[in-house]
């Protein structure tokens, strides 16, 4: 068996969500001696770093990459209102990446090519044109619901009516590709119930997964953490929401409480951030070493899709989660019983007065998310099924 994974950004190293769930499928293969080789798009938010990326790592999976320039322009943004391209794929078409999937291609043959994310779909019809490989997509989320949510949220009216154009070329061109290719990973349930009501190509759902440790004892009751990208919008935007809207009332009753924020990319905007007991962390080196400080994790997430692995990975350390609804879609979590979820700014302030005065609850929620995280999401489960699912393909 030899893969190819065509990926819109670096997985190696994993330093966000997707990065880690593109590599744990090529360390998938690698542990099963797979012959598995990684193109990828770089890109001015997800430069390859040679100082990072393994010798071992590049070696074995024979990367090559190519910088693409995906930063929006006003003149061309304006200029493909005349068109009918979804401008936030387009971007990601790049002439000289082409020629060096077509280079790979032509040298050698592929049984499976595996698309990650929507954004190298521009680049099928080349590899069609090249490869009798099975087509993988990957599907990491529905990219049109994304931006079919921040055209809701969106308060300014003019970057409204661009937002809702740019979302319903995004969910035609979406549309239309999932019919192109043979099979499909979908990362999400939600998604895939979506991808399967239009399309007929074999779907199938593969979550993420993680190792865990054995829990350890919570010491800092009122240590709360957020843990995400903060140069991504819909986190953003979540983040800000809870600190205008609970956080203040929240500190206010509980003093001693903490919220920190790690992530990488977090804009000056964020860093001038002022409010009590909020410490902006930035980037950490070790997030398993974070999140074990703490006791409870916040997820104010209004717009996505797709799965939280930052859930799981609260999850995987014991932590009491308190999300949205649309935090905790596509993962197979109760309320009240794995976590807790609230949408409102009042339901946000009784779940976490409840988890602040309440360390019975903390525990009990992170007990039964543990267990359940164990049971759905754990690595060795996770990584059984994508080989299975490889092998039916061939």
């Amino acid at each position: 068996m030899k893969i190819l994974q065509i990926c819109h950004k670096p997985p190696f190293p994993p330093i966000d969500g997707g990065c880690k769930a593109m590599h744990q499928v090529t360390e998938t293969l690698m542990e099963q001696n797979i012959n598995v080789q990684v193109l990828a798009i770089e890109t001015f938010k997800h430069p390859v770093d040679e100082n990072l990326q393994t010798e071992a790592y590049r070696k074995n999976t024979n990367f090559d990459s190519h910088f693409v320039d995906i930063k929006v322009r006003p003149l061309e943004a304006l200029l493909n209102l005349f068109s009918s391209e979804s401008y936030n794929i387009s971007r990601f078409w790049n002439s000289d990446f082409a020629q060096l999937i077509e280079q790979k291609l032509i040298n050698e043959k592929f049984d499976i090519i595996q698309l990650e994310s929507l954004y190298v779909a521009p680049y099928l019809k080349l590899i069609r044109r090249h490869s009798k490989a099975k087509i993988v997509y990957r599907a990491h989320n529905l990219e049109h619901k994304i931006w079919e949510t921040n055209y809701e949220i969106t308060s300014n009216p003019f970057k409204k009516l661009y937002i809702k154009l740019l979302a319903k070329r995004l969910k035609k061109f979406e549309t239309a590709f999932i019919k192109k290719v043979d099979f499909i990973a979908a990362i999400s349930p939600v998604d895939a119930e979506w991808i399967s009501n239009n399309s007929s190509v074999p779907t199938k759902v593969i979550p993420f997964g993680l190792e865990a440790d054995l829990p350890t004892d919570k010491k800092a009751q009122k240590n709360i953490c957020y843990l995400g990208a903060l140069d991504w919008y819909p986190n953003q935007l979540g983040l800000e929401w809870f600190l205008k809207n609970v956080w203040a009332e929240i500190h206010q009753q509980f003093p001693d409480a903490q919220f920190n924020i790690a992530g990488r990319g977090a804009p000056q905007s964020i860093l001038n951030w002022d409010f009590p007991g909020v410490n902006i962390i930035g980037e950490v080196e070790n997030t398993q070493e974070f999140l074990k400080q703490h006791a409870i994790m916040l997820v104010p997430l209004f717009a996505g899709s797709g799965i939280r692995i930052k859930i799981l990975e609260g999850l995987a350390n014991h932590l009491a989660i308190l999300t949205t609804s649309l935090g905790a879609e596509g993962l197979d979590l109760k309320d009240k019983e794995h976590l807790l979820l609230a949408d409102t700014a009042l339901e946000f302030k009784k779940n976490l007065r409840d988890l602040l005065e309440n360390k019975d609850l903390q525990n009990s929620l992170a007990d039964k998310g543990f267990k359940r995280f164990q049971q759905l999401y754990s690595i060795a489960n996770i990584k059984k099924q994508w080989i299975n699912f490889y092998q039916s393909i061939l």
